[in-house]
């Protein structure tokens, strides 16, 4: 999404929806959500192709099980200047990456230094392994890691109308429910 209001010609963007029909967003119960209200775009018509932030925004609020998954990120979600919700896709990649390379440290950490058994010492072993950073993409990853996996998947199919590359395979849509299927065939259809 570009980062002023205007469209390359210069022309101001038109309203996404704030004053049609406003969709706001609250308080969340987990931890890191954003506080304040929010308004969504309106979707009921279908998303300019020439916009992965429009896209997002189309596929989050279409679905209710990614709108609240994207809740709980902290950090992702703001109000711009009018009060409408904000977000960069670009974060979300970030986070996966981080992620990825947090879990494949892991694995290497496990196969040179064998867990031990006793808890103690398990513990010592646990703290001197691989860490998220405490930047924001290491923030947004420790919140989504302990997610479920449909639920990761979810996010990284989000993810995947980004710009920036994120790992994603079709082994990360397997399990999903009716909702799950609705997100699918949503964001196939934001392909053609």
């Amino acid at each position: 999404r570009p980062r002023s209001r205007r469209t390359a010609a210069g022309r101001p963007e038109p309203s996404r929806g704030r004053l049609n029909h406003p969709r706001t967003v609250g308080v969340g119960r987990h931890t890191g959500v954003m506080a304040t209200a929010i308004t969504w775009p309106e979707t009921t018509a279908r998303p300019r192709n020439d916009s992965s932030w429009w896209q997002a925004c189309w596929l989050i609020t279409r679905n209710p099980q990614l709108k609240g998954l994207v809740q709980r990120l902290p950090g992702f979600l703001h109000a711009d200047e009018q009060g409408e919700v904000d977000f960069e896709l670009r974060k979300l990649s970030e986070a996966f990456r981080a992620l990825d390379a947090y879990r494949a440290a892991w694995k290497k950490y496990e196969q040179t230094h064998y867990p031990p058994r006793d808890d103690d010492a398990y513990e010592r072993w646990a703290d001197a392994g691989p860490k998220l950073g405490d930047d924001e993409p290491g923030r947004i990853a420790s919140a989504i890691a302990p997610m479920s996996r449909t639920e990761q998947g979810r996010l990284r199919l989000l993810a995947t109308l980004g710009d920036e590359r994120v790992e994603f395979c079709t082994g990360d849509l397997s399990g999903w429910d009716d909702q799950g299927h609705a997100l699918i065939r949503d964001w196939m259809s934001l392909l053609t």
